[in-house]
């Protein structure tokens, strides 16, 4: 479909106006204000994205100067949620600023190709605007429309950057004074007529994570007046019920956003994020080994297709009960042995290579065995923190007919049905003892065909759910924190050269894994806002270390070789309350970084979590050295490579 006239010319025009400035590339996308385009920038050649504000906004005076100030005043901010506005330019009808270009898709291009998110990945993108907003909001400035549309996706690293501050369309109403923002997300005192403050973003914000948890927005209406009174009258839909599988703790985070009162909302971003932190620090697992911690949900349909399989080639092999017999009286179980072990095997390959693969892309990415271990108790952790299971009634059915259907199978392929007649075979009886006999046949298949699909549905729709401590995860535990589960990372890491990659980032939060470290958020800063602080990335990277540190000596400690007594749980306790002070402290040193923004925002709060996290690396290193105890429980268990005593990073 060809472009209009009046859409060429502008077109055309923008590429003159830009030339040996910005070339344009091609149209990224449409909104509401404007029209948004892939361009490089000459001089650093780079690529970027261009939006354009429409002709008939520019032609305004009003929009115009209210787009050009927004973009001029989202500028200013300077932070890695955010995406940067590099240049902002007027020239005659065309209005437009240039900004970062973001590899990836919005959350709402997710929600439409995905569905709902999960529970934790939605808690990490909300937590990561949230940042952005905290950020913004010290600086004075509001977002406005906080949506599904204006967070994007980092394509690469997952990390979520919102966009377009400030640049809000407006909404018709009839007559009245247009809205700024999108019906859905706009907060009942704007619809009210009050100024957008940081409270009303927080309402977005709250509509946001609804949405991506639910998969759809709150509220719903045929028009633009019936949604916005509901926004006003309506109380929010309860989000356990949209969202069944979300956790209680960020539910009533979300809710407490949502609040149609500003003043009942939390006091701020930051304080909406305590709300979702809870009653303690629950620091997130990074992509590569939450992905194999839950490398079950991969393999069970490999499983599942097996059971079928099984029983179709066990059933094509006996045609009829007397075929059996011929074997003896267990050809039918031989049978379905020999079928079964062949089809498990070639399944059983498949699922040790999903395990090796993900092992590998675990050790391509810097990961240890310690990692692995402290992983599954993460996860172990937080299947004790959720609400227990209840295993689907559909599940515990089918569960109950495939083993009936199963028991049935055995006694006829073990050849007790003839003895359970009520007559024998002799005489005139063998004619209609060979049509049960045909019968039978025909029962055993059915029975078959029944119990291996049932045990096949079970692996998809369990009949019950493993309890964090009991057998299976104690055998789970066991296998990978012992030399087998270390031999396997090393088998799956043969031909790798050492990884550049995230060293021991299990205890770091999801946004450092990705690259969203201090140290980068640190360099993101005006160079005025960095003097006097050039000393921070060195004290986060040595508190880090010291973390990881006693990580290491807390898994030694909780190892098979160290036998439990009163002093081993008094030191593991010392060392878990020193490690989980780091790791707040550290996540401390990032928000007011976050909340930083030049030199006349920099205040003693920053100065004194400095002088936090060095008193606490400091005061780790001693606990960590110091003990006699450690090396004396230790000694038998410690790898032969391994140092008990830390080394201190030089800050």
């Amino acid at each position: 479909m060809t472009a209009p006239a009046d859409e060429t010319q502008l077109f055309e025009r923008l590429q003159e106006s830009l030339a040996g400035t910005w070339s344009i590339e091609r149209e990224l996308g449409r909104g509401g204000m404007g029209t948004v385009y892939l361009a490089r920038d000459v001089a650093l050649d780079r690529p970027v994205a261009l939006k354009v504000l429409h002709p008939a906004l520019a032609a305004d005076p009003e929009q115009r100067e209210r787009f050009l100030r927004e973009a001029r005043t989202g500028a200013r901010l300077s932070h890695p949620h955010i995406v940067p506005i590099y240049a902002v330019e007027a020239q005659d009808d065309l209005v437009f600023f240039v900004m970062g270009l973001i590899d990836g898709e919005s959350v709402g291009d997710r929600l439409r190709r995905e569905g709902p998110l999960r529970g934790e990945d939605a808690e990490r993108i909300l937590r990561e605007v949230a940042w952005a907003l905290s950020y913004a909001h010290a600086m004075g400035i509001v977002h406005r429309d906080v949506t599904i549309e204006n967070i994007l996706l980092e394509r690469q690293t997952g990390r979520a950057v919102l966009a377009d501050f400030g640049i809000a369309a407006a909404v018709d109403r009839d007559g009245e004074e247009p809205l700024l923002g999108t019906p859905s997300y706009i907060a009942p005192e704007v619809i009210q007529g009050a100024q957008a403050t940081a409270a009303s973003d927080l309402y977005a914000l709250g509509v946001t994570g609804w949405t991506m948890l639910a998969g759809h927005t709150p509220f719903m209406a045929d028009g633009t007046p019936a949604l916005l009174l509901k926004h006003l009258t309506e109380p929010v839909p309860p989000l356990l019920r949209a969202a069944p599988g979300t956790s209680s703790r960020l539910a009533r985070a979300l809710e407490a956003a949502l609040a149609k009162d500003p003043s009942a909302r939390p006091d701020g971003a930051e304080a909406w994020l305590a709300l979702v932190a809870g009653d303690g620090e629950r620091v997130a697992l990074a992509d590569p080994l939450r992905r194999w911690v839950t490398r079950w949900e991969m393999v069970r349909p490999f499983y599942a297709l097996g059971m079928s399989v099984t029983a179709m080639l066990t059933i094509g092999a006996m045609t009829n009960f007397t075929s059996v017999q011929f074997y003896g009286r267990y050809g039918s179980l031989m049978t379905a042995g020999f079928f079964a072990a062949m089809t498990f095997a070639v399944i059983g390959t498949v699922h040790l290579g999903i395990e090796l693969t993900l092992l590998r892309r675990l050790a391509n990415a810097g990961f240890h065995h310690g990692d692995l271990v402290q992983a599954l108790a993460r996860a172990r952790q937080a299947a004790q923190r959720a609400r227990r299971r209840t295993a689907s009634l559909l599940g515990r059915v089918v569960n109950d007919v495939a083993w009936l259907a199963g028991l049935t199978w055995l006694l006829l392929a073990l050849g007790l049905v003839p003895f359970l007649l009520p007559y024998s075979p002799t005489g005139s009886d063998w004619s209609r003892f060979g049509d049960v006999m045909e019968l039978a046949a025909s029962i055993s298949q059915y029975c078959l065909l029944t119990f291996f699909s049932g045990l096949g549905f079970n692996f998809l729709v369990p009949a019950f759910h493993f309890t964090p401590n009991g057998l299976w995860a104690r055998l789970r535990d066991g296998f990978w924190g012992s030399a087998l589960g270390a031999g396997m990372l090393k088998l799956a890491s043969f031909g790798l050269g050492k990884s550049e990659g995230t060293d021991r980032t299990l205890h770091r939060p999801t946004e450092l894994v990705l690259d969203l470290a201090i140290e980068e958020m640190w360099q993101a800063l005006p160079p005025s806002a960095r003097e006097g602080t050039a000393d921070l990335p060195k004290i986060a990277r040595a508190l880090s270390n010291r973390v990881a540190e006693a990580r290491e000596l807390r898994a030694a400690l909780q190892g098979p070789r160290v036998r439990r007594s009163a002093e081993a749980d008094a030191l593991d306790a010392r060392l878990a309350t020193r490690q989980e002070r780091a790791v707040i402290a550290l996540e401390r040193l990032r928000m007011v970084l976050g909340r930083v923004g030049g030199a006349a925002a920099m205040s003693g709060e920053l100065t004194a979590k400095l002088h936090d996290a060095r008193a606490l690396e400091q005061e780790l290193l001693l606990e960590l050295g110091a003990h006699a105890e450690v090396k004396r429980l230790l000694r038998q268990g410690r790898a032969p490579n391994t140092s008990l005593t830390p080394k201190a990073t030089p800050a």
